[in-house]
């Protein structure tokens, strides 16, 4: 996201750029073949699955993997509170305009609370 935002307020004014929060992942089942995951439904996979995930420094994002019923591996991209604040923090960091999310319904509160924590950065 920094290489974006990087390469975005050198090309227009900071103030009228706005950085992309995801409310939601990816589940691969392999290369080219997953499915979007809502933000409120990571913890019932991470339940159902019996499941630790692990946070991801080169991304800034959470991964895990399980076996699904019918024998799948999947691997599972997505955010969580420490991701969703530190990206939220850049529109400070970088002087942006604000902010904006994809897609209102997938997230839950704690979404909303680590939006919340990043802007106060």
């Amino acid at each position: 996201m920094e290489d974006a935002l990087d390469y975005a307020v050198a090309k227009a004014p900071a103030e009228r750029i706005l950085n992309g929060l995801p409310a939601y992942g990816y589940d691969w089942i392999a290369a080219g073949n997953g499915r979007q995951v809502f933000w409120n439904a990571i913890p019932g996979m991470l339940k159902q699955y019996g499941v630790t995930p692990r946070y991801d420094i080169g991304s800034n994002s959470l991964t895990f993997n399980y076996t699904a019923t019918d024998g799948q591996q999947h691997t599972v991209w997505t955010e969580n509170a420490q991701s969703i604040t530190l990206k939220a923090g850049l529109v400070n960091a970088y002087g942006l305009g604000g902010t904006s999310v994809y897609a209102l319904g997938m997230e839950d509160a704690s979404f909303w609370k680590a939006v919340q924590a990043g802007l106060q950065k």
